[in-house]
């Protein structure tokens, strides 16, 4: 029986726009060329080939509480079909199988990125539920406004140029960096003191951990959502749920065919109306944290963390950006934000499961954290800026293995072709979207041994001291 969000309850419209959406992907579709991949069909592309342990539920329900093992899918496409090969990934890809291209060799891949030019696009562009439900708020066609703001950065025109060039600065150097970290390590003891009461739940503790650091480092404000013994103002809790609970509804949305075929008709489905009810909470309360912010600001009232926080240096940096209003500064805010928390509580998670599992490499990082910085110290610029770069050497190499175990997704870069593209041996049409795997050819779940490539060194697990392949 057809349901509210049925497309049954939109005909003939729908329908008619329905045909014409599948006419155009399969005339799209025959462009693609001949390279090998998994085997493919219409509207649900290559989810079939997954093993059984994770074969796909087409139920909503079922597919949130289900959903595909994402690191082994794509170890076991690298282990059928080596490192260049295509996938059906509807709503993601191109056609109406939703083609995508995988490629595991790097030095085949930077063909793609030598040929971006000015405006090049990312793994960002691929988020159609955020940008749906974007669309659907308030404001979404206001330049200069918040919702177009957010919107911007999901594409790669002149407007995302300039944002994107507008947020990066005080984001992502290391000088930068080192003045949030009075912030942070605050932020952290306080999130730390909650760790005992979330041993059950320790993916929810990582999550709300990673959305109080980076609001440390973001707005100066610590909401101390991460403990629960800890009081907090009410607003600031349902701005974490809101957040958190947005990421959770992303990734089943993003590998669903039934979620992605309703909203190419202009259905908005249970999940998608959710996902925007949750986007506007966190848009709400990102504007309001901003704008006191900029009172504060502009009555000199700023506390210590805040001065030394990114939106500080960015309210001082936008007196001479004309193109970036505060409005606009709330969508990045916003975008930060949903960014930070899921990529940043996924390493925290593997990095606490490989360190429960290494007792000696749990020994020694504890023993070098106690003796540089001492029993209930905590990390400051001057210990950063200590050993050019050297500081907590063996901490900085838990992260690194950790990461290369378990990135937080299994693809490293996911960008379009600018042009047509020649990569191993076979022809990438212009507009196609490669995806380049750096996990699979280190993964040990398939049959391909991981030692045949020569990218990668010694694949065995947990050696945080591996030593680095020379330049």
């Amino acid at each position: 029986e057809a349901g509210v969000d049925s497309p049954m309850n939109c005909a003939p419209k729908a329908g008619r726009r329905a045909a014409a959406i599948m006419g155009r992907l399969l005339r799209r579709q025959s462009s693609v060329a001949q390279a090998p991949g998994l085997r493919s069909y219409p509207v649900i592309g290559s989810m079939l080939n997954l093993p059984a342990e994770n074969v796909w539920h087409l139920q909503r329900r079922a597919a949130r509480a289900n959903a595909p093992d994402i690191y082994l899918m794509f170890a076991n496409g690298y282990s059928k079909m080596g490192h260049f090969y295509t996938m059906g990934f509807p709503g993601v890809g191109e056609g109406v199988h939703g083609t995508i291209y995988i490629c595991s060799d790097p030095e085949e891949y930077v063909q793609v990125i030598r040929g971006e030019g000015l405006h090049p696009s990312g793994a960002v562009e691929t988020q159609w539920p955020s940008i749906s439900a974007l669309k659907r708020m308030p404001g979404a066609d206001e330049p200069g406004g918040a919702t177009r703001g957010a919107l911007n950065i999901f594409g790669h025109g002149e407007a995302w140029r300039q944002e994107r060039m507008f947020f990066q600065q005080d984001l992502q150097t290391p000088k930068a960096a080192r003045g949030y970290i009075p912030g942070l390590a605050k932020a952290a003891q306080l999130a730390s003191r909650g760790a005992p009461a979330c041993a059950d739940s320790m993916d929810s503790f990582a999550a709300r951990s990673s959305f109080d650091l980076f609001t440390a480092a973001f707005f100066g404000q610590l909401i101390e959502s991460a403990d629960p013994a800890t009081p907090s103002l009410p607003g600031n809790l349902e701005f974490a749920e809101a957040i958190l609970d947005a990421t959770m509804l992303l990734v089943p949305m993003l590998q669903s065919p039934v979620e992605m075929l309703k909203d190419r008709v202009g259905v908005e489905s249970a999940d998608a109306r959710l996902l925007r009810d949750k986007f506007s909470v966190t848009m709400e309360h990102a504007s309001g944290l901003v704008r006191s912010f900029v009172e504060r600001w502009e009555a000199g009232e700023l506390n210590k963390y805040e001065q030394a926080s990114y939106l500080r240096a960015a309210l001082d940096r936008r007196l001479k950006n004309e193109h970036v209003t505060e409005e606009a500064l709330v969508g990045i805010s916003f975008i930060l934000l949903a960014a930070s928390v899921d990529t940043t509580s996924s390493l925290v998670n593997w990095t606490l499961l490989q360190l429960a599992v290494d007792r000696e490499a749990q020994r020694k990082l504890a023993a070098e954290l106690q003796r540089e910085l001492g029993v209930g110290g905590s990390l400051t610029p001057e210990v950063t800026q200590s050993g050019r770069g050297q500081w907590l050497p063996y901490l900085r190499s838990v992260v690194r293995e950790v990461h290369r175990m378990r990135p937080s997704i299994p693809v490293s870069l996911m960008k379009r072709t600018a042009t047509e593209v020649d990569m191993c041996g076979y022809t990438v049409p212009a507009g196609s979207l490669v995806m380049l795997d750096s996990f699979s050819p280190q993964a040990r779940r398939h049959g391909r041994p991981a030692s045949s490539t020569q990218h990668c060194l010694d694949p065995r697990p947990r050696r945080p001291r591996r030593p680095r392949r020379p330049r």
